[in-house]
């Protein structure tokens, strides 16, 4: 997750304090922590107060949050003996408080236990921690491969409904409402549905049905499709009106599922606007990588898919160890298939690398070219808002 800094608007650097993960600014040094964290760091009553008047309101507009950028709720707290009172901004949405230098220091600290109990305690919990990493590796071993499903009444359905698409075996809570993955998702549904009931196939791609206002072009596809021998008709609009069209009911599917499976994740990693930029950006180069592989095409392309591709790729390297099951099913018998997501998304690259080269043979509809340019889209974005920002920070933390 990349954090803003309110103050000088840096990068926040990932920091580890009590186990637990905050952001500090390198400027500044202010620090952005969740509300669990504090209550583990200062007293417990004192981040509960903090906390609950914040909800109620607060006492007005505080700083941009470094999550979402929207307006923090002020609190205004006492302070110390000879000391002004503190004003400690929190955005209850994303459950994260903004605290200036020295305010974590000022805050009324926790009791802490005797010496010898607290070593104890220390011991303990790394020991626990200990045996839940070993617990987890080994249940990750033992789970992964293929086999025969455990619940067999549910697996079926999934298996009749996604005929193998992945599922991510475990949801992960979202740091933000990825309100534009679903935009996008309605918005694409709608269109397609609407151009889907409203054409015969004949009517979709042409050859009878011919658009009143644009005699000259054949075909509903052919006119709003993005065609590399004409891609500059509209103002080369088409590069983005592709975007929201299907071929039929199954295309349509797979890709809002994608987007749904990967999107969200994404976007509350890299908030909505960074989210947009590598949508838009992996649409751009898929379409680019298209054209090139074959400019003199009289072939419509349509489809979300190159710019999904470009989401997918993000998601499978910023989240490589995120489990993912497959069903299938084996003589009417459900079996799972459960792999990582960078393992999946290794085999998916090089069935897309087949596909392009097909493309280019002229033996395949599906364009593995525009999947691939949305991949190096998403590849480049990765390395430059979650592969740098995390070099940055063992950097810093070294230093």
């Amino acid at each position: 997750m990349l954090l803003t800094c309110p103050r000088d608007h840096q990068i926040l650097e990932r920091k580890l304090k009590d186990g637990m993960v905050c952001y500090r600014c390198p400027g500044c040094q202010g620090v952005a922590v969740t509300i669990g964290l504090l209550r583990r760091l200062i007293d417990r009553d004192f981040a509960n107060d903090l906390w609950n008047r914040a909800r109620s309101g607060g006492s007005g507009s505080g700083v941009p949050c470094p999550s979402c950028l929207g307006e923090t709720r002020s609190v205004v707290v006492a302070g110390g003996e000879g000391q002004q009172p503190t004003e400690i901004d929190v955005c209850p949405s994303c459950q994260l408080i903004w605290l200036d230098p020295g305010e974590l220091e000022d805050a009324p600290a926790k009791e802490m236990p005797p010496e010898e109990e607290r070593l104890s305690m220390e011991a303990r919990e790394a020991l626990g921690r200990f045996e839940l990493s070993s617990r987890k590796k080994r249940k990750e071993a033992s789970d992964s491969g293929l086999k025969y499903s455990e619940e067999p009444g549910k697996d079926l359905l999934k298996a009749l409904v996604l005929q193998g698409m992945p599922l991510e075996d475990k949801k992960e809570k979202w740091l933000v409402i990825p309100w534009v993955t679903w935009s996008v998702m309605l918005l694409v549904a709608f269109v397609s549905t609407a151009v889907l009931l409203s054409f015969s196939p004949e009517q979709r791609f042409g050859r009878e049905a011919i658009p009143p206002l644009i005699p000259q072009v054949i075909g509903f596809f052919e006119v709003w499709g993005f065609v590399p021998a004409d891609w500059s008709r509209f103002g080369g609009a088409t590069i983005f009106t592709s975007f929201f069209l299907h071929a039929g009911w199954v295309h349509l599917f797979g890709n809002l599922y994608f987007l749904w499976l990967t999107g969200d994740d994404v976007e509350s990693e890299l908030g909505w606007r960074r989210f947009l930029l590598l949508l838009l950006a992996a649409t751009l180069v898929a379409t680019l990588l298209r054209y090139l592989s074959n400019p003199a095409s009289a072939v419509p392309g349509i489809g979300a898919s190159g710019g999904i591709s470009g989401v997918m790729a993000y998601y499978a390297l910023a989240y490589p160890r995120r489990r993912l099951r497959m069903v299938f099913l084996y003589y009417f018998r459900p079996i799972v298939l459960t792999a990582k997501a960078r393992s999946l998304f290794i085999v998916w690259v090089v069935l897309q690398l087949f596909l392009a080269y097909r493309e280019i043979q002229g033996s395949s509809m599906v364009s593995g070219t525009a999947h691939l340019g949305g991949i190096v889209a998403g590849v480049f974005a990765w390395i430059f808002w979650c592969y740098r920002s995390d070099e940055r920070g063992k950097e810093a933390t070294r230093g």
